[in-house]
């Protein structure tokens, strides 16, 4: 965001999940005074749900500017090979860049392939309509939004 680049896993046009963490801790909280946990093995949480174009696509509205943006392909990803941003090369000296693209390339595979998106069936949300996430473009708008 801050160098206004993206590398986008794929084609950019699977959906992903994207949920704030204060928005987590919400949800977290509120589960704690269930009476009983559902039979279920996880309990989910859905903040928002966009594909990675989508995304891009707000962040340069709301920032007024005109992304560099790339699409890292999945037989690069297979390959650890990804797109290099310019926030990556600040991590180089704790993790190195061979090992920072073979995590990363992990994460973007499943983005790409579409494992990514957390199903809002049987979600936290659907246990507690009133707590209302944050989304992608509130939180663009609030965190990203050139100051007046």
């Amino acid at each position: 965001m801050a160098h206004n680049a993206a590398g986008i896993p794929g084609d950019g046009n699977q959906p992903v999940t994207f949920t704030y963490t204060l928005d987590v801790a919400r949800f977290v909280s509120a589960a704690l005074d269930l009476e009983a946990w559902p039979a279920t093995r996880e309990l989910r949480i859905v903040g928002d749900e966009v594909t990675f174009n989508e995304l891009v696509a707000i962040a340069e509205e709301v920032k007024g500017v005109k992304f560099n943006v790339a699409y890292d392909g999945v037989e690069d990803l297979r390959a650890s090979r990804i797109t290099e941003l310019p926030g990556h090369a600040a991590s180089y000296d704790k993790f190195p860049k061979e090992r920072l693209q073979w995590f990363l390339a992990i994460f973007e595979m499943w983005m790409a392939t579409g494992r990514a998106r957390v199903p809002r069936e049987g979600s936290l949300n659907e246990m507690f309509p009133e707590i209302k996430p944050l989304t992608v473009r509130e939180m663009m708008e609030r965190y990203w939004a050139p100051t007046k």
